[in-house]
């Protein structure tokens, strides 16, 4: 899991320690980070 998210953030230019938050943050701030990524992304 962590390794394809790696992949993800090197894919996506997204940095590590932002990442690292969003992994180590509680499930309904990762569910907030992942909303604003797919917002983002559009």
């Amino acid at each position: 899991m962590i390794g394809s998210e790696c992949a993800y953030a090197r894919r996506e230019r997204v940095s590590y320690a932002y990442m690292y938050r969003v992994n180590t943050g509680t499930e309904s701030e990762r569910r907030e980070e992942n909303t604003k990524i797919t917002i983002n992304n559009r």
